[in-house]
């Protein structure tokens, strides 16, 4: 990770939450839309305990640009559903999209990346520990954040430290020892992370999810065409990726 800091003019320590020790979480299962963005969700449960836990900092997630490369190619899942002829290619392929979007990013089921993505997480302010939506992270790309005079900052590499890149239950950015974070200017988008999710090699129960919920799409494509969306998922379907949705979670 490759960081610049252009000095700022003020620092502060950043404010703590209810716990006395604040934790920036986003939490895919409980977003809403927000312009190109997403934010944590007002109304729930779970999202009133997470406010009461957390507090609010200004969450939002951007996808910047997503991979063009297929979890799951064609000829693999005409080979899964023994498909001898072209004739269906293109539906097929649109099915293999459909089983992949039910899974895959934030609006995916898992709460995870599985294709390698580029995401900007902003927040008002710097937090003690960032937890990083969407794992598994790959790589934090860069910190950028506006001071407290208003002028745009890269934070350097060595005052923050990433823990937990290419884990299951999803990195964590937290500052570096005797480095306080910098003091922001505290509105919207003041830290800007820019990150990159997704597996490197995508698990087997995921790939062997994916291929049967095509292969039970495709076994009902006439119900599909003729517009009824009373399809269920196939058997087995939810012990292959019940696992990686409690990480998620």
């Amino acid at each position: 990770m490759r960081l610049r800091l252009r000095p700022a003019r003020d620092r502060r320590r950043p404010q703590e939450g209810a716990q006395g020790r604040p934790v920036a979480v986003l939490v895919p299962l409980k977003l809403a839309a927000n312009g190109e963005g997403l934010q944590l969700a007002e109304g729930g449960a779970r999202g009133r305990r997470l406010r009461q836990r957390y507090g609010s900092s200004g969450m939002r997630l951007t996808l910047i640009e997503a991979s063009s490369a297929d979890l799951v190619t064609l000829e693999e899942a005409k080979r899964h559903m023994r498909v001898e002829t072209d004739d269906d290619d293109a539906l097929i392929d649109s099915l293999i999209k459909t089983a992949v979007a039910k899974l895959d990013g934030r609006n995916g089921r898992l709460g995870r990346s599985l294709i390698e993505a580029k995401y900007r997480l902003s927040l008002s302010t710097f937090t003690d520990e960032i937890a990083l939506p969407l794992p598994p992270t790959r790589s934090i790309d860069h910190v950028e954040y506006v001071d407290a005079a208003g002028v745009p900052c890269t934070l350097d590499a060595d005052e923050c430290r990433v823990i937990g890149l290419d884990d299951e239950a999803g990195a964590i950015l937290a500052r570096a020892p005797r480095h306080p974070w910098p003091w922001t200017a505290g509105g919207p988008e003041s830290v800007q992370i820019s990150f990159t999710a997704g597996y490197r090699q995508l698990p087997n129960p995921l790939r062997t999810a994916i291929l049967i919920h095509v292969g039970h799409l495709y076994d009902h494509r006439e119900v599909l065409l003729g517009g009824s969306s009373e399809v269920t998922t196939p058997m087995g379907y939810e012990d292959l990726i019940g696992p990686f949705a409690e990480w998620a979670c």
